[in-house]
């Protein structure tokens, strides 16, 4: 219930009641098959936080807040390293690295994503950016 709702939160734009909510659902529930896909969610929660302070012409709240989604999307490898978001959080983490204007970190998150999820949807999309940051 509490990973329902914080989802419903999430998709109606009301990421600071689904950061709380997927919060308090990976404190109870660290091992549910779900854990996964919750701490995905708070990077996403984040990014898009980072996304209206940035429209908004907010930097600095918009960099704190892509700050963070990277914490979250890091915590998605280290934690659930098999886990079916991994890939995807790897490619949305390296995404905001370099929103961040971090283009090496980019660069080695997006390789790790190529070299270890070779079947991943993301991984042609990773190939891409890669040939895009070496070309700079």
């Amino acid at each position: 219930d509490i990973y329902q709702a914080a989802y419903l939160d999430f998709s109606k734009g009301s990421y600071s009641l689904a950061i709380a909510g997927f919060r308090e659902f990976l404190r109870r529930y660290p091992e549910h098959e779900l854990a996964n896909n919750a701490q995905y969610w708070l990077g996403e929660a984040y990014l898009s936080l980072a996304r209206g302070y940035a429209n908004a012409g907010q930097g600095e709240r918009a960099s704190e807040s892509l700050e963070q989604a990277v914490q979250e999307f890091k915590k998605v490898l280290a934690n659930y390293p098999r886990g079916d978001k991994t890939p995807t959080a790897l490619y949305k983490e390296a995404l905001a690295l370099i929103d961040l204007k971090q283009p090496a970190l980019a660069q080695a998150r997006l390789q790790y994503l190529v070299e270890n999820f070779p079947q991943a949807v993301e991984t042609p999309l990773a190939r891409e950016r890669l040939a895009a940051l070496k070309a700079r």
